[in-house]
């Protein structure tokens, strides 16, 4: 199958969903992502990519494919400590990750999203959350993956572009709910040291099981300052790739 040809479905058996993109964008260093949503079951799968920072006029990261091979486990937000138990792989290059329901210990509640730690929490720069449920909803999200062994090889679901003037990173969260429940936030905008930023209201209603939310942030700069608008949104991840962000 050509390189050049890029296909991006999605699936729905049941309670499963399955977005998958064939091949890649033409580029070598995208496509072939794989991800399976249920109500008990979230399943990811794909290349890995690396990328080196190149500093050109129009371009500042150049991509390539992983070849390497080790284990990796998920870490979720709404935890302390990290999750060993909860493990994936990387063999030679290709990532493989599959999980059930969540242990209590990684699950919190929803009604309690606004109380989490400012650095730990993804909504955290969009102002005030509020949910639907008036009954308690239990979520858990799952940011990242990191090498068993030494803690390096970040590897997350994003996507980036940028051109002399701007640079867009997209990035994607894995969030699991025991009931489907509406999240809204109310956005915050403000001046920063004369930068100014703008984080988008959202409104977003999140399916029982898991779920992939995105937060895009678009990064400008003048010679007088610089600007960050930043916005939440469900999103179909095919398209994305997966990054060791450092390594």
């Amino acid at each position: 199958m050509s390189k050049n040809f890029k296909l991006f479905s999605v699936i729905v058996f049941a309670a499963v969903i399955v977005f998958f993109g064939a091949c890649g964008d033409g580029d070598g260093v995208s496509g072939g992502v794989t991800v399976s949503l249920g109500e008990d079951s979230l399943t990811l799968s794909g290349p890995v990519f690396y990328y080196e920072t190149i500093y050109t006029q129009n371009s500042n990261r150049k991509y390539s494919r992983f070849k390497g091979s080790f284990d990796v486990y998920a870490y979720f937000e709404n935890s302390w400590s990290p999750s060993p138990s909860i493990e994936g792989a990387i063999n030679a290059g290709i990532f493989n990750f599959e999980i059930g329901i969540p242990d209590d210990n990684y699950l919190s509640n929803i009604e309690n999203i606004n109380n989490n730690y400012f650095w730990s929490n993804i909504f955290g720069n969009f102002g005030e959350i509020t949910t639907s449920n008036t009954e308690p909803v239990k979520y858990a999200i799952i940011r990242n993956f990191y090498e068993i062994g030494n803690g390096n090889g970040n590897l997350i679901l994003e996507k980036f572009s940028e051109t002399s003037k701007s640079e867009t990173k997209e990035r994607v969260y894995f969030f699991f709910v025991d009931e489907t429940v509406n999240i809204t936030g109310k956005g915050k905008s403000g001046n920063d040291y004369g930068n100014p930023y703008d984080y988008k209201p959202f409104n977003i209603t999140l399916a029982k099981g898991w779920n992939t939310v995105c937060i895009r942030d678009l990064y400008s700069w003048s010679n007088n300052n610089n600007s960050t608008t930043g916005s939440i949104f469900l999103v179909n991840p095919s398209s994305f790739r997966w990054t060791l962000d450092s390594y």
